[in-house]
């Protein structure tokens, strides 16, 4: 059955509360779905649409789907979220779009009132505007990695109430670290592999940020003094360092100085044994030179 057959299917199930797609087999340059004709606005809160074909939306595609709470767009063909795209969904809190194509997403597109979790991973983004996440003030939860981010602006000052972020696997440029640092529930953020060549951060005395797990690992920072950069993250319990080329071990020894709640770090395999016990000796924390990332680490 092709897609645009099972999605008309939406009319037979108002009262239902969830509606799957099975992968599509058919080529499908747009997707039809509309429920402004019915008497009733459906119930369905769950709506699957992964693994098929669709490569854009066709006018007010998700009007009358206004109870619509998780919307699963993963492994299609999308190449640009437009403005109208989601017009209809006013009580959308989770929204997966990752492993499609999509390349750009214009301003005001993703409008969601309450909206709280939004996955945006291995996609073509190359940047993002000042004002692409504008209108999500509920957001806790943002995942954009694998994507070919460069720029990244202020986008992600609107969101006063996100507490995790995940940018890896990127090359960013541009990013302010200290405006992210300065969010004020924000306590998990992953960097891996993002690019990231230094920490534009100064020590101000008398802040302490929210964060409390931050992921460094595999980028280019080579600041000798990353350490008292980030001594504002009072909170911090989880550091991961491994894959750059910071190598002050003097600094490392000051971690319970510098950040007094950390209780892992993971600094990769430059060091000896030796040198790690030092550091542990001196330190008291844990201190991980392995080629990985302690067990415990997790994505979004």
């Amino acid at each position: 059955m092709k897609l645009i057959q099972k999605l008309s299917l939406i009319s037979l199930l108002l009262g239902a509360s969830s509606f799957v797609t099975e992968p599509s087999d058919d080529n499908l340059p747009t997707v039809e779905v509309s429920c402004n004709n019915y008497e009733h606005e459906t119930k369905l809160w769950n709506l699957d649409l992964n693994r098929n074909k669709i490569k854009s939306f066709g006018p007010n595609t998700f009007i009358g789907c206004k109870n619509v709470a998780n919307l699963y767009l993963d492994d299609n063909q999308l190449v640009t979220i437009r403005q109208n795209d989601f017009v209809g969904l006013t009580n959308l809190k989770y929204l997966c779009l990752r492993r499609n194509k999509i390349e750009s997403i214009e301003d005001g597109a993703l409008n969601f009132t309450h909206l709280t979790n939004l996955y945006l991973d291995n996609n073509q983004l190359q940047q993002l505007s000042d004002h692409t996440f504008t209108g999500m003030p509920e957001l806790t939860y943002l995942s954009i990695d694998n994507n070919n981010l460069a720029r990244v602006g202020s986008s992600f000052q609107r969101l006063t109430k996100l507490q995790k972020i995940s940018l890896a696997w990127n090359r960013i440029v541009d990013l302010n670290f200290t405006a992210l640092l300065q969010m004020p529930e924000l306590t998990v953020i992953y960097l891996r592999s993002s690019g990231l060549t230094s920490i534009n951060t100064e020590y101000t005395p008398g802040v302490t940020y929210a964060v409390d797990d931050l992921d460094l690992a595999h980028n280019g920072i080579r600041q000798s003094d990353l350490l008292t950069r980030l001594r504002n993250c009072g909170n911090l319990t989880k550091l991961r360092l491994s894959g750059n080329s910071y190598d002050k071990l003097d600094e490392l020894e000051r971690i319970g100085e510098l950040l007094p709640k950390l209780r892992r770090i993971s600094v990769g395999f430059q060091y000896t044994y030796s040198e790690a016990q030092s550091m542990a000796s001196k330190s008291k924390r844990y201190v991980d030179i392995s080629p990985n990332d302690f067990p415990d680490i997790m994505y979004l």
